[in-house]
């Protein structure tokens, strides 16, 4: 089925090896849930709390183990990273009431999960307990029943807070209640108000982890009147800066989440997408790539290139076998914990792109009226790039002195070729730029003032080499860039200021994913800020055109024509 899907996806230009590498990159939480409908393991009875789901099913698990063993095996069956999404009712939790849960509960998780390399994430289990029957929890009218759920939440943070610091990745808390009635009651504010004062509680300590709140269109038996509805949740993470998380299957059958993210994502930091098969109840058990995935995965795209307003996208290409020595292959990542491979080399292969990739990112940046780029580190990428004729191609610092590299984008490329000057004695410095001279090229030629580390230290940015660059070279060169690996966004409406024309940022959707690079990057929000600013200031270095700017002459009239009267040479 598959090899004939392949054939025609192809004929319509869609490759689905290069889709399915793609989706390799992209992390999923898996819920443990998927192995026992839902039951957990405290012994209890019968399923309540406004789910679909019966806790029957004739062959769950009966036992920690045993689940475990079925998700090693669901695991070995889905391609790409994962990650594996804990309730609190399924920890070593027999005979322990949820206020009392504790990291000890959940050890055996950690320390089975730190074998694996695989990330935790954790949700509070507010359903199914005799304290939740009434259809009420952190919104309960009864202060004694809302302190046992403010509890609850407490300690299933400090949960996953232990995750947190045993693994590559901060834990998800993902807070979902199903308090509600099922008829319209008189007062609807109330239990809000409640709802809002035991969230405060449970979200008062500061801890190492992403929390994160669920809305819920209604409830088998709660149908007429959700407490934590869409709009409350969206309001909440807005005003305590959290994550939202949208659940595909808690909407309305006419509404698709994907039309919700570009909205969501102006005003809210962070969004985690549970993407259930959406029946329209509460069906969280079987993951389907449908098409609204794929246009949850085209929204992003969308609000990447309109959103953040940047006039660039540039990636990398590396020939890994051309780089590195058999040695160096083989060896060890030097940080195993940003590590996408077993040895160094099948990490660096792990993150790149084939040449009909950077074909398909190039045609998406077209549509989406955004430039591409690339930074090339060996003769064999610049080859590649070369073929695909973008407007400029980079040289980044560790390559600036491959003399064959530099000579081949001179001799074969045509376009702009900016290069950047981390990791460069002012000797070496000046060799490179001889060498584009003699070959007529330093027109052509963009260099950036960089420091290479990740991140770096304000102190070690040194802004002041942009005016020593164009005081050097401005006559001798196309323009002078800044290429910034620093924290934050102030610095770079400095370079901008002190004369930089190109301004280059490193970019992720999530600072806390594996990798170095994170840490130095820019979040979607931080980058729009950004080039804003940026933008700002380049339009403000300018002269006055006139002693009186038309934008002064009402000002002047009004504020200062009786002071004229009285000023040097006035009669």
């Amino acid at each position: 089925m598959y090899e004939f899907a392949k054939e025609i996806y192809a004929k319509i230009g869609i490759d689905t090896e290069a889709a399915m590498k793609i989706l390799d990159t992209i992390p999923i939480s898996m819920h443990c849930w998927q192995g026992d409908d839902v039951r957990g393991f405290e012994g209890g009875g019968e399923l309540s709390g406004g789910i679909q789901s019966t806790g029957n099913h004739p062959g769950a698990a009966q036992n920690a183990d045993e689940l475990r063993a079925m998700i090693e095996k669901a695991l070995s069956l889905i391609p790409g990273k994962t990650r594996l999404s804990l309730h609190a009712i399924y920890g070593d939790v027999k005979g322990v009431d949820r206020d009392q849960i504790e990291p000890r509960h959940f050890s055996a998780w950690m320390d089975w999960a730190r074998e694996r390399k695989l990330g935790l994430d954790f949700n509070p289990t507010m359903f199914s307990h005799v304290k939740s029957s009434e259809g009420m929890t952190l919104s309960h009218p009864d202060k004694a029943i809302r302190d046992f759920w403010i509890e609850h939440g407490k300690r299933s943070r400090k949960i996953a807070d232990c995750f947190s610091k045993q693994q590559d990745g901060d834990a998800v808390v993902n807070m979902w209640i199903h308090d509600g009635f099922k008829d319209y009651p008189i007062d609807t504010l109330s239990p809000r108000v409640r709802l809002e004062e035991s969230l405060n509680e449970v979200y008062a300590e500061k801890l190492q982890v992403i929390d994160c709140v669920e809305s819920k269109l209604f409830g088998i038996g709660l149908e007429s009147y959700t407490v934590g509805s869409h709009e409350f949740y969206m309001g909440y993470a807005q005003k305590n800066n959290m994550a939202l998380c949208l659940d595909s299957g808690h909407f309305h059958p006419t509404e698709v989440i994907s039309a919700k993210i570009s909205a969501v994502s102006l005003f809210i930091p962070h969004m985690c997408l549970h993407v259930s098969r959406p029946v329209r109840w509460d069906s969280d058990h079987v993951v389907t790539l449908d098409d609204e995935l794929i246009n949850i995965a085209k929204e992003m795209i969308t609000v990447a290139a309109f959103y953040c307003k940047v006039d660039v996208v540039k990636f990398q290409k590396r020939n890994n076998t051309e780089l590195l020595s058999g040695e160096e292959y083989n060896a060890p990542h030097p940080n195993p914990v940003h590590s996408y491979g077993s040895t160094y080399g099948a990490h660096r292969e792990y993150l790149e792109f084939t040449l009909e990739q950077h074909k398909e990112i190039l045609d998406l940046c077209r549509k989406n009226n955004v430039e591409y780029s690339t930074s090339v580190w060996d003769v064999t990428s610049a080859k590649e790039i070369c073929t695909l004729n973008p407007s400029f191609i980079k040289i980044p610092s560790a390559c600036n002195l491959n003399e064959m590299l530099l000579e081949y984008l001179c001799e074969n490329f045509t376009g702009e070729i900016h290069l950047s000057l981390g990791m460069t004695t002012r000797e070496e410095e000046k060799k490179i730029i001889a060498f584009f001279e003699t070959r007529k090229r330093n027109i052509d030629l963009v260099i950036y003032s960089c420091t290479s580390g990740y991140p770096v230290p304000f102190e070690n940015i040194y802004l002041l080499e942009i005016s020593r660059l164009k005081k050097e070279y401005a006559s001798r060169v196309k323009s002078i860039g800044f290429s910034g690996h620093h924290l934050g966004i102030a610095v770079d409406s400095a370079a901008v200021a002190l004369g930089a024309e190109c301004i280059e940022r490193h970019f992720t959707l999530d600072r806390t994913w594996k990798g170095t690079d994170h840490a130095a990057s820019l979040e979607p929000d931080g980058l729009r800020k950004m080039a804003r600013d940026c933008r700002a200031v380049f339009s403000a270095l300018q002269f006055k055109q006139a002693d009186i700017l038309p934008i002064e002459e009402e000002q002047r009239n009004k504020l200062k024509k009786n002071q004229i009267k009285n000023s040097w040479g006035a009669t």
